[in-house]
């Protein structure tokens, strides 16, 4: 179903961090897993769309995880390796996985990535700006030519600490991706529906709101709105990368439609839903290492069952 034309153009690029990951949960833990938005978001996106990665990891940053993204058709020329260590992250989910608390964090080689793009880069047709600095994301904006799509993340982090830069790049971009504490925090809003309506009223032309456990919703500056329910899943391992999923099967299904609707965004959110679910049900990437098309299709027909009535 999902054709994957081979090309040596790079129509889909995906800009944030690449790291390594010590997890605990109650379904127990793992450590030096590979991690990072950009990991999780260019797996997703590329069950459905090929996709180069922009990030810059470590000399300790094993071969085998970098072999196992080439294994999967994940572009990797723009990945820099420098020497130093790569982007550490030791989070700790409590029962419900309703909050995590960071137990070590190293940025390591991240903490000067400055990426600066040249040749088959500079021309993607969709771009993806994982929850970076929002100067680096500006950065990349003024480095591509105009994208068909440029869909963008962020995090409680920079809302804080870069406001001014992050609205800056809020206004370039066409899709704004965020979770429901970013859109309460950036908008000053505490109901989330009035949150959406104020932030879609400041630059971007669709917002999505994830909402984890309670699926996403999704507005845009002419007034459409709707909802999707997230996949129930009853056994959940780890909800690292869970968001980045969700970005990445959304964005990955937009390009493989190359059509830009409500109807195409529609089905991506339910397809985005189906692969988090995946991403859920296991450490790490674990969960989506060995999906196949099949796996995607038949959880999505369950899922459109379910949703519909």
């Amino acid at each position: 179903m999902f054709q994957r034309e081979e090309t040596s153009k790079v129509e889909m690029l995906a800009v944030g961090s690449v790291a390594l990951d010590d997890i605990l949960s109650v379904a127990g833990s793992v450590e030096r897993v590979m991690g990072g938005s950009c990991v999780h978001f260019s797996l997703a996106a590329n069950l459905f769309f090929p996709v180069h990665l922009v990030g810059v990891v470590g000399d300790d940053y094993p071969q085998e995880h970098l072999d196992f993204l080439t294994d999967k058709g994940i572009g990797i020329g723009a990945l820099e390796k420098k020497e130093g260590k790569s982007f550490y992250w030791r989070g700790r989910y409590v029962e419900d996985f309703s909050s995590v608390e960071t137990l070590a964090l190293d940025l390591g080689v991240f903490e000067t990535f400055d990426p600066s793009l040249s040749g088959k880069y500079l021309s993607p047709k969709y771009l993806f700006l994982a929850n970076i600095d929002p100067v680096l994301q500006m950065k990349i904006l003024n480095q591509v030519e105009r994208p068909h799509l440029v869909v963008m993340d962020t995090m409680n982090h920079w809302i804080e600490d870069s406001l001014r830069e992050l609205w800056e790049v809020i206004k370039k971009v066409d899709v704004l991706i965020l979770n429901d504490g970013e859109a309460r925090l950036l908008s000053g809003q505490n109901d989330l529906l009035k949150a959406a309506e104020e932030l879609i009223t400041k630059g971007p032309k669709y917002l999505i709101i994830k909402r984890g456990e309670n699926g996403s919703i999704f507005l845009d500056n002419e007034g459409n709105f709707f909802s999707i329910p997230a996949y129930p899943v009853k056994n959940v391992i780890d909800t690292t990368g869970a968001g980045d999923s969700f970005a990445g099967a959304f964005m990955g299904y937009v390009a493989f439609c190359d059509q830009i609707s409500l109807e195409v965004f529609k089905k991506a959110m339910a397809y985005a839903s189906c692969v988090a679910s995946f991403t859920v049900q296991g450490f790490g990437v674990q969960g989506l290492a060995n999906i196949e098309e099949k796996d995607i299709l038949e959880r999505f027909l369950e899922f459109k069952r379910m949703s519909t009535f």
